[in-house]
């Protein structure tokens, strides 16, 4: 704080040094202590006092020659230090006066703002505890005014922070006004893209997936006409597949030469999109402004999409965004509705293939059949013959030599073995017809089936009878499994009984010596399930997809040798198909199961 001064004016010089004295006896050094002997030079040394001093008190006789002391206060009142407007309101104002007139003290008191007066002859405590308050007084004003000030200057920053605050909220809400905005828009084309891309990805024709994309895109952006076209880059043409039209007239099935416009098809064919509009009023359409967007992909470019608009009328960026977007969805889906017909092609060409097979086994095996039959026969009457013959071959009945009736025996020997080999080819080739003539059939579907009710129980005994012999001879356990409380099953019975011979016949087939067969009745739900289990042989998942297969077998995994023609288990998996039977394969831990379930 600035050194504070006390100002004393009386023209009695002798008053004068006896006030400073007093003053400097209560105020000591804190404060300095001026006099002067008029007012001009107190109104000098008033405007003398600034920079590190700071008036604090003005003590004045009342009545001097020169001037009234109420004009003098009046002036140091009103009139401000140099370089500090603020300091000379709060210096306090002091008369000495002999006045009586309580009219002309109360005139100066209101004109010149006094703090206090005190009789010319004072008394020195009078005048002690006068100071010292009236001092007192100006610090404690000064400190207000110093706290005001601060105040006053947190009050002004507060007005500019909420001033501030107002205004970040005032753009704040701008910002937040333009995000919604934005966002409706960004959450509308999402909602356009995502309605198109579900029409288009619904069809696989090409002209319900342009049509869809077209009649959306028009709607969303509302623009007069939109097409798409098809390309043909063998033939350079681009042909307009499907056009939506409002104000502008439409041009469906315009085909377009590629080197006719190559300032457009040039840029197509590279991916790029753009917009432009015509200088020229065209003929139907007048002047328009318009947005080309190529429908492509990673493998080419497959067509193009306009959309025409008056002129004036651009295109903005989430516009050609959306535009784009659509382009590509509509490029997948031509990519999968091509990749489709492909497929049906395919399929068809399949389909055809397998018919002029299945014709063709068909064919054969009918034609097959019957020198099968023949042969046949000519093999029984062979067999018969043979049978027939008086034994010649003896030697003791026909004196014949031991080497020639050895000769006789081996030849003998030699043509039955021949015989059973013919037999046994000829039954295999039967068989195969056999097969092959019944897969046609199911194939068909042409024959009725006759469903009756049975007791698995005996039945299952009867019809496994050969194959206990056959695992007997092969050192082979069968055995039948059936739950006696219900083993009651209505099917056609020769079908099922083709199933079960077919599925036993290969258990018997690839089950090793000393393996096991079971055939298990199950009931499970409210169907029946025959299960046909065999140890010591393991099929691979790769070849359990394959089983099924016609003409397929599991490579080396026959120790019987026994052969066959691969459509047993073929046949069985249509056999199951046609009684509406499923059929399924397990294969783990030395055991294959077959299981056939009924519904």
């Amino acid at each position: 704080m600035s050194k504070l001064v006390v100002i004393c004016i009386d023209d009695e010089p002798a008053i004068l040094e006896s006030l400073k004295a007093e003053l400097r006896g209560v105020l000591g050094d804190n404060c300095l202590i001026e006099t002067t002997a008029g007012s001009v030079e107190a109104v000098e040394l008033w405007a003398w006092q600034r920079g590190e001093c700071e008036v604090a008190l003005v003590l004045a006789d009342y009545i001097m020659p020169d001037v009234q002391r109420a004009e003098l206060f009046k002036h140091i009142h009103l009139r401000p230090l140099a370089g500090n407007s603020k300091r000379s309101p709060h210096t306090l104002r002091i008369i000495l006066t002999e006045q009586t007139d309580i009219a002309a003290l109360g005139n100066a008191i209101h004109h010149t703002k006094l703090h206090r007066y005190i009789a010319q002859h004072w008394n020195s405590e009078d005048l002690k505890f006068t100071v010292l308050e009236s001092i007192r007084n100006y610090l404690q004003d000064r400190k207000l005014e110093s706290q005001n000030a601060k105040l006053k200057a947190t009050n002004q920053a507060l007005e500019e922070t909420v001033k501030h605050l107002r205004q970040l909220e005032m753009e704040l809400q701008q910002s937040e006004a333009k995000l919604n905005v934005q966002l409706q828009t960004a959450y509308d084309s999402e909602a356009t893209l995502k309605q198109i891309t579900e029409k288009v990805r619904d069809s696989l024709d090409e002209n319900q997936i342009l049509q869809g994309a077209v009649e959306a895109l028009a709607q969303a952006l509302k623009v007069g006409c939109c097409n798409a076209a098809l390309f043909d880059l063998g033939q350079k043409t681009s042909t307009i597949r499907y056009e939506f039209a409002t104000s502008i007239p439409p041009s469906q099935g315009r085909v377009s030469q590629m080197a006719d416009f190559p300032e457009i098809y040039d840029q197509l064919l590279q991916g790029m999109y753009f917009q432009f509009c015509s200088l020229l009023p065209h003929p139907l359409r007048g002047q328009v402004s318009m947005l080309v967007c190529p429908i492509s992909d990673d493998k080419g470019v497959l067509g193009d999409l306009w959309l025409v608009n008056q002129v004036g009328e651009g295109f903005n960026e989430r516009e050609i965004n959306l535009v784009q977007h659509v382009a590509t969805q509509c490029a997948i889906a031509l990519r999968q509705a091509l990749l489709f017909q492909q497929s049906q092609a395919q399929v068809a060409e399949l389909e055809r293939l397998s018919r002029l097979k299945d014709d063709f086994l068909s064919t054969v095996s009918h034609e097959l059949r019957s020198p099968l039959s023949n042969i046949k026969m000519a093999i029984q009457m062979l067999e018969l013959s043979l049978e027939k013959e008086p034994p010649s071959l003896n030697h003791e009945n026909f004196n014949l030599s031991t080497s020639q009736s050895t000769f006789n025996v081996r030849t003998f020997t030699n043509r039955t073995r021949y015989l059973q080999i013919l037999k046994d080819e000829c039954q295999r080739e039967i068989s195969l017809v056999n097969d092959l003539l019944d897969l046609a059939r199911l194939d068909a579907g042409t024959e009725a089936l006759n469903p009756i009710t049975i007791d698995l129980t005996p039945w299952l005994t009867r019809i496994s009878q050969p194959y206990y012999e056959r695992a007997i001879a092969q050192q082979q356990q069968l055995e039948i499994l059936v739950n006696k409380k219900n083993s009651v099953l209505t099917t056609d019975i020769s079908y099922l009984e083709r199933i079960v011979g077919e599925l036993l016949n290969n258990a018997c087939k690839y089950t090793p010596a000393e393996g096991l067969i079971t055939v298990e009745v199950l009931e499970e739900g409210k169907g029946q399930t025959i299960r046909v289990i065999n140890s010591g042989v393991e099929i691979s998942s790769n070849e359990r997809d394959r089983i099924f297969d016609k003409f397929y077998r599991v490579p080396k995994n026959d120790p019987w040798k026994h052969g066959g023609t691969g459509l047993g288990l073929a046949l069985v998996k249509r056999l199951t198909e046609r009684i509406n039977a499923t059929i399924e394969v397990e294969s783990a831990n030395n055991q294959t199961i077959f299981t056939v379930r009924f519904a």
